[in-house]
């Protein structure tokens, strides 16, 4: 099993052994039959209690401010294009009739604001409702350089802190100082941070090591861990050999060969991931929700502040159009009275 290092007769090495410079300086590897990197694993907590208004999340508050605000704008546009008595005059449409054009214009942008809004509202309830979170505030390794309550750490002496310690990522810097400064923040084995993990012996602890040897731990009982985080770091896993060894090829191909036939991910599948807790990684990890929020609405807010302008300004120009007509009725009529003979006139007032 990965972890355990076994050796044979000619001095060959196997195990969760991590091809770096530094050991290949002394060794000599053949091509990696793993390639990894390092991860989070943490306790899992307990499932936050659902909130009866969890159909509000969605949507942060200002844009549910705006929503709100929106709806009555476009109330408040519409009835005034209904029932203003000019436009009703001019433009002889009363409550019960079929809209003009300008309000079949602002309706069709509240319809169009209103199918964006629900489509997304409906999306992003489906995966907040799908989704469940976890107590926990740390989700990736940036999370974790950005305080300093829970305790994290990992193996002395390990190529994880050497990786730490020569990164140039201000984040990354942040965590070796916070490792290396604090108090039984560095385990000696990998063995002692994973138990130090689900015991919770000395507080709520972080452990940062090999991903496959952490899915293999979470994966199986008691089911007490999980692993968080996207993997960071990637590195092989690889054989041992004596520096100058002839059979450095012949293991590699065999590694090739394996690799390209499926074997090898078969292996990981069935060790790594197919304990009785299931994935080891948490589903919330894999899905990135998030309010939907001001700036993710801009486009559609834009057409509808388009679309009530414009029916405004079509509904001054039906205003004008009309106007404008009934004058040149009342023009022509005065003009034809004064056209008719005077008996004929009388005539006409008679009739």
């Amino acid at each position: 099993m990965v972890g355990q290092l076994m050796t044979c007769n000619a001095d060959l090495a196997a195990a969760s052994f991590t091809i770096t410079g530094e050991r290949s300086e002394y060794i000599q590897f053949t091509k990696p039959y793993l390639d990894v990197g390092l991860s989070l694993l943490q306790l899992k907590g307990d499932q936050e209690t659902a909130s009866i208004w969890l159909f509000l999340n969605p949507f942060d508050f200002t844009t549910k401010l705006v929503i709100v605000a929106s709806l009555a704008a476009v109330w408040i546009v519409f009835m005034a294009l209904r029932k203003l008595v000019f436009y009703t005059t001019f433009v002889q449409q009363g409550p019960d009739d079929a809209p003009s054009l300008s309000g079949k214009l602002i309706v069709d942008g509240w319809y169009f604001f209103a199918l964006i809004v629900i489509s997304t509202y409906t999306a992003n309830l489906a995966a907040f409702l799908t989704v469940k979170g976890f107590s926990q505030g740390i989700h990736s390794l940036d999370d974790l350089a950005l305080q300093t309550e829970i305790v994290y750490g990992t193996v002395k002496d390990s190529s994880v802190i050497e990786f730490f310690k020569n990164s140039p990522i201000e984040a990354h810097k942040r965590i070796y100082t916070f490792m290396t400064n604090t108090e039984n923040a560095l385990v000696e084995s990998a063995e002692e941070g994973l138990h130090r993990v689900q015991n919770k012996s000395d507080g709520e602890y972080v452990f940062m090591w090999d991903q496959p040897i952490l899915d293999y731990f979470a994966s199986h009982q008691p089911c007490k861990t999980r692993v968080v985080g996207t993997s960071f770091n990637s590195h092989g896993f690889g054989f041992g050999l004596p520096q100058g060894m002839p059979y450095e090829t012949n293991f590699s191909l065999a590694i090739l060969r394996m690799r390209q036939s499926g074997f090898i991910d078969g292996l990981s599948e069935k060790w790594f991931e197919g304990g009785e807790c299931g994935n080891a990684v948490d589903a919330s990890e894999l899905t990135d929700v998030e309010e939907v929020g001001i700036t993710d609405m801009i486009g559609v807010m834009i057409i509808l502040v388009c679309a009530i302008a414009g029916s405004i300004g079509i509904a001054i120009i039906e205003c004008i159009w009309w106007i404008t007509k009934r004058k040149m009725k009342r023009t022509f009529h005065s003009k034809d009275v004064e056209d008719t003979p005077s008996n004929q006139q009388s005539i006409v007032f008679y009739v």
